[in-house]
């Protein structure tokens, strides 16, 4: 009975029974010219789950759906949970001057705030990275944190914080010496022991350097190059010095759907962008998509460290999730058409998905 209601479903929507667009789409995309690994799902569970290329090219070892990258900007929204998460066990407050936590800061703390911090609102000019190209060697640098701080992110404000968005990695050197000050241990204790350890992330951590360990993918610029090496320096943790694989990346995002590290109040205000021209909030950015008649939020997310590609889709309402890592220098854009294309995929399924599980 239960065959023939489907089958007789499938036919009233003139459909047939096969494999849904959205993981036919997604086949097609990881047959192609991609070297990474794609991951769909729904709260925590992947309903496609694929690792296609190589993990080192030197070896020829393969990727696996397990394999562990470099997560680029994606550190910012991790670090930025973390910031939360510490706000309310009271470690931090969002809203007090960094001057607080830092009293032997040079630049103008008092006026900034680590909310202008991760929402890239403090008014500092990026200075590291202005000294990174003229001085490459710096990314090898052996400097603490806060002299970090003081050499890079310092200057005087271009305007007053919370007045204006703009990007500047300079930022996340101050929010690891704040949080590290504040909670007393380094930024890759506080993250393992109060995110990747309650949220069974096994596979997360904080490196420097260069990603040198078992299961980790190495990243190419071309097929034909040699691997990428540019060193991540320990004070650039907070914005680019985070590495995890598909599985963890989905269960953090699924926490944060069900609010598993901090309150409703401190949740909202994780997803409430700051900024709606940039569509940036903290870490990140949320931005809405029309999906089968409805306007969405979307929890979208990307990162990009030399040839590590990574982008982060997750609908907020429902969970709809969508990852893409990649280790061979790729264009970003097609694997963002390819997020938003399995979304309008899907959500063109799921009234039919759900009104067969009715008819069951």
């Amino acid at each position: 009975m239960r065959a023939f209601l489907l089958a007789a479903l499938c036919l009233s929507f003139s459909q047939s029974c096969a494999k849904p667009q959205y993981l036919e789409r997604a086949d097609a995309f990881a047959a192609g010219n991609f070297n990474g690994v794609v991951l769909i799902g729904k709260g925590r569970d992947p309903e496609y789950f694929e690792a296609r290329g190589v993990a080192d090219l030197s070896s020829g070892a393969a990727l696996s759906p397990t394999t562990i990258f470099r997560t680029g900007s994606v550190s910012k929204l991790l670090v930025s949970a973390l910031a939360f998460q510490m706000a309310q066990e009271g470690v931090v407050d969002l809203d007090a001057p960094i001057a607080n936590y830092l009293p032997d800061y040079p630049g103008e703390g008092a006026a900034i705030t680590l909310a202008h911090l991760l929402s890239h609102a403090s008014g500092l000019e990026n200075d590291i990275i202005k000294a990174a190209r003229e001085d490459p060697s710096i990314a090898s640098a052996n400097l603490t944190t806060r002299e970090a701080a003081a050499l890079y992110a310092s200057s005087p404000l271009k305007f007053t914080p919370g007045a204006e968005f703009d990007y500047v990695h300079s930022n996340w050197i101050l929010v690891k010496a704040v949080l590290e000050a504040a909670g007393g241990e380094s930024l890759e204790t506080l993250l393992s022991d109060r995110v990747f350890a309650p949220l069974a992330m096994t596979s997360s951590g904080v490196f420097s350097g260069n990603l040198e360990m078992p299961g980790a993918a190495s990243a190419y610029e071309t097929r034909d190059a040699n691997a990428y090496a540019r060193p991540t320096p320990t004070f650039m943790a907070a914005a680019a010095g985070v590495y995890s694989n598909a599985p963890d990346l989905m269960r953090f995002m699924h926490a944060l759907d069900e609010r598993d590290l901090f309150a409703d109040d401190l949740a909202d205000r994780f997803e409430t962008v700051v900024f709606p021209g940039e569509s940036y909030a903290y870490g990140g950015r949320i931005i809405e998509m029309h999906l089968d008649g409805e306007n969405r939020r979307i929890s979208w997310q990307s990162g990009s460290d030399g040839p590590y590609k990574i982008r982060m889709a997750r609908v907020l309402d429902d969970g709809w999730t969508v990852i893409v890592l990649e280790n061979i220098n790729a264009d970003p854009r097609a694997a963002s058409d390819f997020a938003k294309a399995i979304l309008h995929d899907i959500y063109r399924t799921e009234p039919r998905k759900q009104q067969a599980e009715a008819i069951q």
